[in-house]
């Protein structure tokens, strides 16, 4: 058929890649959409944890540094900030981060400007103010010191210094309650009572200034290092009366009082300048990360809307596949069903139909091309077998009459078997008995060759082992040689380590005598030296015993050398005599394995014929066997052909009911 075809296999490996295409693009389809799903999550979850962090963590460290002013707190900020900036950012798109940085930069600004230093004066706005008040509290104590210096002089005058600080005290508490109660309320109203108690306190040391000395004299400091260089003394330092150093240091302190109370109205008012710029800039953050929010639920929906058109077209993608699937297994189907009728036809005997199946598909192409050649083949066949079947009718006829002449000759082939089989039957007895005695002869020439092999094996290990005494003995006099060359070396250490000590108990008795001429100053070395004399003695002494050890070991290896000389020579002997008696066994072994050999020949030879024996009688009886079975083969040719002639009479009856 014209045009290029198509096997089943590759439609079937065709479809299947297809459908694991189609497969594995949903799964990436699949895969994708659920990371592009996962995005907005991911967004949201950063979105949460951004707005938390300037919501909770950078809010509640403006509010605490601007309250506190810790510099630590600032730092904290600085860092999440940073923290914000690099990485919280850094988990939106560009147009967000665009979006955040922009607030986020301003914060940042303000936070390394004004805030750091409004935080700076707010840890105690009214420090200044306070401060002054204690210093001005400790004048006043001074100058009480003062009056009573000079109570002696002039009592009343102090009296009146007394009266002026008792008002000036009250004047200063009145103050300072006023100036916390303006403060804690922020009260615009209540600065002029401040500044009405700091007039009174202003009268009040006015007053003092105008009370008369009291004469409490002091001298000035003078620079010891100034004297030194101008060579004036001390003694000409100029005098003065102390309350004039007082008088001075309140009417400074007083008129300072109304600047720092002005200073410290512009620092508080700083603070809640940068806490309301704080604020703002909070809220803008705020404000921007809110609209994070309905740009992440866009993002969302679209991302939805793109997988939910994508799922879409997978689905019909491959809902079109399993369509056209579908018609390409139908239209096979179709053709398979169209080669049916020709099969039947031809099960039933009926050749005549020519019809020829072609397809674009290879197998239904060739099966069309298969059944067209078993139609020709069968029919071919037919006429063939019709031919045959006479020829085969009387060739079953011929085969008949052999089959029975067969049996005839095989008859008489059994009973000259059966003759020859009792003959070779009496023969192989006789062999038999031959060959039992000269077993019994080899297996005690065996037994004899055992019992020697095992008196040579043991006289072996007696003379291996008079070789290993013998060695054992060379062994222990070369070690003990050793020992003696040990023990002269140790001696000669022993000789230097008493010429050692002899010399170290000269040097200890020299040490002691010059000692003793050192008198009281020498009694330390002395002792030192009567202690390295009496060590040099007890090292000859132990020297001497080790002398006397290593003698008595000397002697002991000696008296062991002559000792294992003797067991070497009593080995040695022992072992000539294991020798000569182990050459006689191997020559009695020898002569028996000589006999044993010959009995094993003559064993074998009488084995080998009674084996031929034993097989000729098994020939003889399997051509017995064989003839039996050759004469009802025979018997059963005879009815084969009796039957073949029958079948060819039913091969020709069926033959003809073919259509050819």
């Amino acid at each position: 058929m014209p045009g290029r075809q198509f096997s089943i296999l590759f439609i079937s490996r065709l479809n299947t890649f297809v459908l694991i295409v189609v497969l594995l693009a949903m799964a990436g389809v699949l895969a994708f959409s659920m990371y592009r799903l996962s995005l907005p999550e991911q967004l949201n979850l950063a979105y949460q944890d951004t707005r938390a962090t300037v919501n909770e963590t950078l809010a509640g460290q403006l509010n605490g540094y601007l309250s506190t002013g810790e510099a630590t707190l600032l730092t904290a900020m600085e860092d999440t900030v940073r923290e914000l900036n690099e990485v919280k950012l850094a988990q939106f798109p560009q147009d967000i981060q665009t979006a955040i940085a922009a607030p986020l930069q301003t914060l940042f600004e303000f936070m390394r400007t004004d805030l750091r230093a409004s935080g700076k004066l707010s840890g105690n706005t009214q420090q200044l103010l306070q401060q002054n008040e204690r210093e001005i509290s400790d004048q006043l104590s001074l100058l009480s010191g003062y009056a009573r210096k000079g109570m002696e002089d002039k009592p009343e005058a102090a009296g009146e210094y007394f009266v002026k600080i008792a008002a000036a005290y009250e004047s200063l508490l009145g103050l300072s309650e006023k100036r916390e109660n303006y403060f804690r309320t922020s009260d615009a109203s209540l600065y002029e009572t401040v500044t009405s108690s700091h007039r009174q306190l202003v009268d009040n040391i006015a007053a003092l200034s105008g009370l008369e000395p009291l004469g409490v004299m002091s001298e000035k400091e003078e620079d010891d290092f100034l004297s030194m260089l101008t060579g004036e003394s001390g003694s000409d330092a100029e005098q003065y009366d102390l309350v004039e150093d007082y008088r001075s240091e309140l009417q400074s302190l007083s008129g300072r009082y109304l600047r720092e109370l002005d200073n410290t109205r512009q620092i508080i008012e700083n603070i809640h300048n940068s806490h309301v710029r704080a604020e703002q800039l909070l809220t803008a953050l705020t404000s921007a990360i809110s609209d994070v929010r309905a740009v992440i639920d866009a993002q969302r929906e679209r991302i939805v809307q793109s997988v939910y058109w994508a799922l879409g077209v997978s689905v019909a993608t491959v809902m079109i596949l399993a369509l056209v699937f579908a018609f390409i297994q139908a239209r096979i189907a179709r053709r398979i069903q169209a080669i049916t009728p020709s099969l039947r036809a031809l099960a039933n005997g009926d050749f005549t139909d020519k019809q020829r199946i072609a397809s674009r598909v290879k197998e239904i192409d060739s099966l069309g091309r298969s059944s067209s050649e078993l139609r020709d083949y069968l029919s071919q066949l037919a006429r063939t077998i019709t031919d045959q079947a006479s020829s085969v009718v009387a060739v079953s006829a011929q085969m008949k009459a052999l089959s029975s002449a067969l049996t005839d000759k095989i008859d008489a082939q059994n009973d000259l078997a059966a003759m020859c089989a009792t003959e070779v039957n009496e023969m192989s007895a006789s062999i038999r008995d031959v060959a039992q005695t000269t077993q019994e002869a080899s297996d005690s020439a065996s037994r004899a060759t055992e019992t020697v092999k095992a008196g040579q094996h043991a006289m072996t290990a007696a003379i291996q082992g008079m070789n290993d005494l013998q060695d054992s003995i060379g062994h222990s006099n070369a070690v003990i040689a050793q020992l003696q060359k040990d023990s002269q070396d140790i001696e000669k250490v022993l000789a230097v380590i008493q010429g050692v000590a002899e010399q170290t108990n000269l040097l200890a008795l020299n040490a002691a005598i010059e000692a003793a001429r050192a008198g009281e100053m020498g009694r330390g070395f002395a002792v030192v030296a009567d202690e390295v004399r009496q060590l040099a003695q007890r090292t000859s002494s132990s020297t001497d015993e080790i002398r006397g050890i290593i003698d008595k070991v000397m002697r002991g290896a000696n008296a062991t050398v002559e000792l294992i000389s003797r067991q070497g020579d009593i080995s040695r002997a022992a072992a000539e005599k294991n020798q000569l008696s182990g050459h006689q066994l191997r020559e009695g072994e020898t002569a028996v394995a000589t006999i044993y050999q010959m009995s094993t020949v003559i064993a074998s030879a009488t084995e080998q014929q009674s084996t031929v024996a034993d097989s000729v009688n098994q020939h003889i009886q399997k051509i017995s066997s064989l003839s039996d079975e050759s004469r009802r083969a025979a018997e059963e040719g005879e009815r084969c052909s009796e039957q073949l002639v029958a079948i060819s009479g039913q091969l020709q009856q069926l033959v003809d009911k073919l259509s050819l």
